[in-house]
């Protein structure tokens, strides 16, 4: 082997540790960033017929679970409707009232005030306790009325912000996958680790399994076997804000808005 050839290989060689290195110092510096993972340069050897020629280095690779990441996505839904439903459920509890001031102790005021009335119905003390515990419950009622018609409508209102944010999640996923699949500028690695918190944001308001394609494609797959499109330039979900009324309700010859995807009604 002549000198040239043993330094061009020592210089492959060095060349490729300074790789691994200034990827291993890019993992450590952003081992606490929301979305990043843990990247690795891939060497392979080089011969020439029988003998060696160097140390090749390939774009850095992700070191991910793709099942555990998966699992991880179907969690997310859940997780976010079981915090939405506590917010909502918050405030119906609370006008519930506290210890000794609840719907019940004013139910059982009124009652007692009827039984003591059934003993003297003539007696005007009576009569008007039994007339305050009949306001006191009116109140507490209107009180979760209230509190009800209140949570219905954020949970409206939140119906439409949440089919804003996945279609933002759709488009910023759609226009990730596109520039894996041509090419296009960036880090194909760091491009993946985009796609993925694109995919969480979406996962928190519409439980999707996300299958991964070679050459960058992606497929999403929602509830129902549902198979989401994958379009930069346009909205795919659609639904409409509303006023929510005591007898307002989804379905047929409902007055409240579904969820439709390109037109099919998804809201379930």
């Amino acid at each position: 082997m002549s000198l040239d050839a043993a330094l061009l290989i020592a210089r492959s060689g060095l060349g490729a540790v300074q790789r691994g290195l200034a990827q291993a110092s890019q993992n450590i510096a952003n081992a606490d960033t929301p979305g990043y993972t843990r990247k690795a340069v891939p060497q392979q050897a080089v011969t020439v017929g029988d003998s060696p020629a160097g140390l090749r280095t390939a774009d850095a690779a992700r070191a991910v679970d793709a099942a555990l990441l998966a699992r991880l996505d179907a969690s997310r839904a859940g997780s976010a409707a079981a915090g939405l439903r506590e917010a909502l459920l918050t405030g119906i509890e609370q006008a519930h009232g506290e210890a000794g001031h609840t719907l019940a102790d004013g139910l059982a005021e009124l009652r007692t005030g009827f039984l003591a009335l059934r003993a003297a119905p003539a007696d005007a003390g009576k009569q008007q306790a039994t007339a305050a515990a009949a306001e006191t419950l009116a109140l507490r009622l209107n009180g979760v009325s209230q509190a009800i018609g209140t949570a219905r409508q954020q949970a409206q209102d939140g119906i439409v912000a949440e089919v804003k944010a996945a279609n933002a999640a759709l488009r910023q996923v759609a226009a990730l996958t596109l520039q894996l699949k041509t090419g296009g500028e960036g880090d194909a690695a760091a491009l993946e680790d985009q796609r993925d918190a694109a995919i969480a944001t979406l996962a928190e308001s519409l439980g999707v399994q996300a299958v991964k394609r070679s050459g960058g494609d992606l497929l999403l797959v929602a509830k129902g076997g549902i198979i989401l499109p994958l379009d930069p330039g346009r909205d795919q979900l659609a639904t409409a804000d509303a006023m929510v009324q005591p007898a307002s309700l989804h379905g047929a010859g409902g007055s409240l808005p579904g969820v439709t995807l390109n037109g099919l009604d998804i809201t379930g």
